[in-house]
């Protein structure tokens, strides 16, 4: 999903990410995993309840679910072996 879908709305606000959600027929937001850079968006989605992963290295959000240096370390996350089932 690309930030110009996400119009009007952008990250972190609630609504690009029920909108996100939508547009892939996703009615429970818990069931979805999203990774970012940004700790103002890895918050804003941990506490609608996704798990959040923040990625890379900037200032860490005490609210990210998991934390990687780097996107190719996500396979290495217990959540990964959920998913890849």
């Amino acid at each position: 999903i690309d930030v110009l879908d996400m119009q009007p709305y952008c990250k972190p606000e609630t609504e690009a990410f029920e909108k996100a959600c939508m547009m892939i027929g996703l009615d429970n937001p818990t069931e979805a995993i999203f990774l970012d850079d940004n700790p103002d968006n890895v918050s804003a989605a941990h506490e609608m309840g996704i798990y959040a992963i923040q990625v890379g290295a900037r200032p860490r959000t005490k609210n990210a679910d998991a934390i990687l240096d780097r996107i190719q370390d996500f396979p290495q996350l217990d959540i990964f072996e959920k998913i890849a089932k």
